[in-house]
């Protein structure tokens, strides 16, 4: 009995111990994989810091302004030292010689050509001439007929329209020469009143010419053909006391 007894205490001593074996065994693992854990945990957390801090310095960098330097205070700086800036090509050529001041700046003045008196009055002769024969052509009798006047007055019309210019000639020699008054003005406006009271008479004649029934055109015509031969007239007195 007693050593059953002894036995049986000595199994239960064993079992103990072995229970508390396995418990410290389960213990010191459970220890292990927390620590393992932990550290894994705190690895991690580390690491995502590192990389929030990383890109936060990225986005800081990124957003930054950077600064112009002030071109109106600083000058251009060179690495060498040596001045890098660009001077202006100094050219030992002489400029080009403008035009003379006389020719660039004063203008152009035309010398007067003093008026020659055998030259105009010659002019105004033929001027006086040659409208004569218009002021004949459209000068009619009563035995005229209608077709005969019709015919006369385009011819006076194509006459005038060559010798018209010739009155001009008479006004250029008054410019060339810059007289604005005296006797070749007053002859030159004699003539040129002449011409220009015969032009339109003939105008209006011409309007009878083409329809007969106008009458009052016709006798419009012949009164400024009539007018414009007595300033011819007074244009040939002029001219024998030039």
């Amino acid at each position: 009995m007693d050593h059953s007894l002894k036995d049986e205490f000595e199994a239960e001593i064993r079992s103990a111990h072995k229970s508390k074996r396995i418990i410290l065994f389960s213990v010191s693992i459970a220890s292990l994989l927390l620590i393992i854990i932990c550290s894994t945990v705190v690895y991690a957390w580390n690491q995502k810091q590192a990389e929030m801090s990383k890109l936060t310095d990225t986005n800081v960098h990124n957003n930054k302004t950077p600064s112009l330097p002030d071109n109106t205070t600083e000058e251009p700086s060179s690495k060498s030292g040596v001045d890098t800036q660009t001077k202006p090509t100094v050219s030992n050529t002489p400029p080009p010689k403008a035009q003379s001041e006389s020719t660039a700046q004063t203008p152009y003045t035309p010398t007067p050509i003093p008026i020659n008196r055998d030259a105009f009055i010659a002019d105004g002769n033929i001027a006086i001439a040659n409208y004569s024969k218009i002021v004949g052509l459209v000068t009619f009798t009563g035995t005229v007929t209608n077709t005969e006047k019709i015919s006369r007055i385009r011819s006076a019309v194509a006459l005038d329209k060559q010798y018209f210019n010739q009155v001009t000639d008479l006004r250029m020699r008054l410019v060339n020469a810059e007289v604005s008054s005296g006797e070749y003005m007053d002859a030159t406006l004699l003539a040129e009143h002449g011409v220009s009271a015969i032009s339109v008479g003939l105008t209006f004649m011409e309007y009878w010419a083409n329809n007969n029934s106008r009458i009052s055109d016709l006798n419009s015509g012949l009164g400024g053909v009539g007018e414009g031969s007595n300033y011819l007239l007074q244009l040939s007195q002029k001219l024998d006391s030039l």
